[in-house]
């Protein structure tokens, strides 16, 4: 997949987190986003719910520095491998599903997500609506 293919502007309202996230890494995450003025790497959300599949410290990192959107790529778990990172073995999508959907989140890191794509972007932070909302329908298929 090329850089930026299929990925699209998505409120963060609308994004079901799974996971707690270290709140040591924040901050350097946040300091990283500043410092470059833009988002590398998408995250990838279930097509279907909004579940957050990977980005969960990208995700709160956004939310902290006041952003409203994020640059997101849709993924079925038909064409997405997971497994519990903590126990190596797999993990039942549907479960993922339903506790994000229920807002309870597992412990950082549990699930590992293997992605046969590319998740890199180059989106300006200027499109994430930190100064009043953009146009979240704004795909970014290439740059």
């Amino acid at each position: 997949m090329s850089v930026n293919e299929g990925i699209e502007l998505m409120a963060l309202s609308d994004i079901r987190p799974t996971e707690e996230i270290i709140e040591s890494h924040l901050e350097a995450i946040k300091a990283s986003i500043k410092s470059g003025g833009y988002i590398t790497t998408a995250l990838c959300v279930e097509e279907d719910t909004g579940v957050l599949m990977d980005g969960h410290h990208r995700f709160r990192a956004l939310q902290a520095l006041g952003y409203t959107y994020a640059p997101v790529l849709r993924l079925s778990y038909d064409d997405v491998e997971v497994i519990n990172n903590l126990q190596g073995r797999k993990m039942d999508p549907q479960e993922i599903i339903d506790r994000g959907m229920e807002g309870l989140l597992y412990p950082p890191k549990t699930t590992k997500h293997i992605f046969s794509m590319d998740l890199s972007c180059y989106i300006p932070l200027t499109s994430l609506g930190a100064d009043g909302p953009p146009d979240a329908r704004i795909h970014f298929d290439l740059i």
